[in-house]
């Protein structure tokens, strides 16, 4: 959950009960609109940021994409806050964010 103002050019983004990997998509998903916006490809916001509109679906290609660079060096990322059992069969609640990330 977020958004982006192309009038005041200012990112929004809701942290609050959400997970890294999601706030880091929302992110992404909104620097693409920044950008977007500074080649002059918003002409109309509300037509523009329509739920399958071409610049909505770039945004949302391109941030999935920027995630998956990045989960690629940082794969706590997919299991943080989950409780996974390791191959011993015993929790993870010793492990950071109760993950277990198998090498």
């Amino acid at each position: 959950m977020g958004g982006y103002n192309p009038d005041t050019k200012e990112i929004y983004v809701q942290s609050k009960g959400r997970l890294s990997a999601d706030i880091i998509r929302t992110i992404a998903h909104e620097m693409v609109h920044l950008k977007q916006d500074e080649l002059g490809l918003i002409k109309n916001p509300d037509i523009d940021g329509a739920t399958g509109s071409p610049i909505e679906n770039q945004a949302n290609a391109i941030a999935g994409v920027l995630l998956r660079d990045y989960g690629k060096e940082n794969k706590q990322i997919y299991t943080e806050g989950l409780l996974v059992e390791n191959d011993t069969g015993s929790d993870t609640s010793d492990q950071p964010n109760g993950a277990f990330l198998p090498t």
